[in-house]
């Protein structure tokens, strides 16, 4: 060839309708943009695919936070649960030691009226020690 690159100097045999002068530059031309258009467009593919990875790794992240919400409730409602049932647990023991205490009072307050039935002339700390 004449131009000094390494394209082949006869057409292929589809070539119709160009000189044969004309065939290696347009042939050349050719294969660069049908390069061009195969490196864009792989490009383009590896975008979209890091595009994808990102929305997947948005997605799991996501996924992964919801998760650990859903898990922080949980445990956080187990404790409110725990500490009702503690409540409830202190409040009945309070009222069996007040029923306790008020059965106690009641047994000395009948022990008292019948020590100040049994021994109206002594003194009740007496009768009571």
């Amino acid at each position: 060839g004449q131009q000094g690159d390494s394209s082949p100097t006869t057409p292929p045999s589809g070539w119709v309708g160009k000189s044969v002068r004309a065939w290696p530059a347009d042939e050349a031309a050719i294969q660069r943009e049908a390069q061009a258009r195969i490196e864009e467009a792989l490009l383009r593919e590896r975008m979209l695919k890091e595009e994808l990875e990102v929305l997947k790794a948005k997605s799991e992240a996501q996924s992964r936070k919801d998760a650990e919400v859903r898990e922080k409730l949980q445990l956080e409602s187990e404790a409110l649960l725990r500490l009702l049932e503690e409540e409830r647990a202190w409040v009945r023991s309070e009222r069996l030691r007040r029923e306790a205490v008020e059965a106690r009072l009641e047994t000395m307050e009948r022990k008292l009226a019948d020590v100040r039935l049994d021994a109206p002339d002594r003194g009740v700390e007496k009768a009571l020690l």
